[in-house]
């Protein structure tokens, strides 16, 4: 599904710019083959940002929906019948959005650098790939090379 909807939105971009003739199969079946690896990675990401919202009871509820309401009514000059329509047949897909705000916001707060104090140590006195062990620190403390 998320193949089909990432193969429509790039074949309606490509015949907008007249990159691409409506119908044509060798080009649909092209770009559907090019988007597979991101609808891929879209629905993986998708079950890990549900889950992650299921463990840490991040869903969406009726007051961050009305509140979203509420600040569309405020930065629209549409009427309120429209707005509260347009929201009705959106609810799940508003829902979602605003629970995967929670999920990122979360992330964000709570991400941490780790990293093991030994990799850190051997990535700091490892001498580096180009220089084949020809510089070598000694005893003193200081830095020889090879004479040539």
């Amino acid at each position: 599904e998320r193949v089909d909807t990432l193969t429509r939105r790039a074949l309606s971009t490509l015949q907008r710019q007249g990159l691409v003739a409506q119908g044509d199969k060798q080009a649909e079946t092209t770009v559907r083959e090019k988007s597979r690896p991101q609808a891929e990675r879209d629905v993986r990401l998708s079950y890990l940002l549900k889950a992650i919202a299921t463990q840490e009871k991040l869903f969406a509820n009726q007051a961050d929906v009305d509140e979203l309401k509420k600040k569309a009514l405020a930065e629209t000059q549409d009427k309120p019948e429209n707005v509260d329509k347009y929201f009705a047949e959106r609810d799940v897909a508003i829902r979602a959005s605003l629970s995967e705000t929670k999920v990122l916001d979360f992330l964000k707060k709570n991400a941490r650098l780790r990293q093991r104090r030994e990799e850190l140590y051997t990535w700091c006195h490892s001498s580096p790939p180009y220089l084949n062990g020809s510089v070598r620190e000694t005893s003193s403390g200081t830095i020889s090379s090879p004479a040539y």
